[in-house]
């Protein structure tokens, strides 16, 4: 039996997202400083950030590199992507969603766009990201889906996004896991484990996982996040770091 061709996926009320200006406006009133954290200590009910900075309660947005603190449950998979800005004669009138994302026409721009190279990680890989490459097969799928005609890439836009191994983000507070087998050793084993016996570092969150729909859930995440440390609103246990927790102490 032939295969039917995979059909595209056609958004008209969509739009491109200025990923830094809206960092910038969602900033706006607050104090940003751009440092390296290198050290993060509990210290009288205050976190102290490279012996410099204290904060009641921290977030660590630290996506799929390394975090401050150590836990052996977190593991996070690596999501590389890459889009390029181009220039072409041909107009698009709407998102366009197939092998790769094609954006509508902007000024005579174009937005193209994939989770790409899904293998590669900047800190293990021993090679640096082919660019070039990788501009070539953006462009190849491109052209799978419509005829881009007077192409000239202009800009390229790569990263690291983090992706969790049940495809689920990460968000609220982080087990204690040391002390947490210490004391939960009768419960931890139960079919279906209560969280709220874990013992948690406090006012330590995190909101991690989003892979590549940062833009889509990053801001709801967010939302939650929020509303959990300001009102103690509950979390989803789905989304909550503690579910790894759970299946790391189960296979010890």
């Amino acid at each position: 039996m032939q295969r039917q061709k995979k059909r595209e996926s056609v958004s008209i009320d969509a739009g491109v997202v200025d990923a830094q200006k809206v960092c910038s406006d969602m900033s706006c009133g607050a104090t940003f400083v751009q440092e390296k954290a290198e050290t993060l200590v509990f210290d009288d009910e205050y976190w102290v950030i490279n012996e410099s900075y204290s904060a009641k309660n921290v977030v660590l947005a630290t996506g799929a590199y390394d975090m401050l603190i150590k836990e052996p449950y977190i593991k996070l998979r690596g999501v590389w992507g890459h889009r390029i800005d181009v220039t072409t004669t041909t107009q698009n009138c709407c998102s366009v969603h197939q092998h790769v994302s094609i954006s509508p026409s902007k000024n005579g721009k174009i937005a193209i766009g994939a989770t790409h190279n899904v293998h590669y990680h900047p800190e293990k890989n021993k090679e640096a990201y082919d660019t070039e490459q990788g501009r070539a097969e953006l462009l190849q799928k491109a052209s799978q889906t419509m005829q881009l005609e007077n192409v000239k890439v202009i800009k390229d836009y790569t990263g690291l996004r983090s992706g969790s191994f049940d495809y689920l983000p990460m968000i609220g507070s982080l087990v204690l896991s040391s002390e947490t087998l210490l004391t939960c050793k009768g419960s931890l084993h139960t079919k279906k484990p209560d969280y709220s016996e874990y013992v948690y570092y406090p006012n330590l969150f995190m909101i991690n996982g989003s892979g590549g729909y940062g833009f889509v859930l990053a801001p709801y995440l967010a939302k939650i996040l929020t509303e959990h440390i300001l009102h103690g609103k509950n979390i989803s246990e789905r989304i909550s770091p503690a579910r790894f927790f759970a299946r790391w102490a189960k296979k010890r």
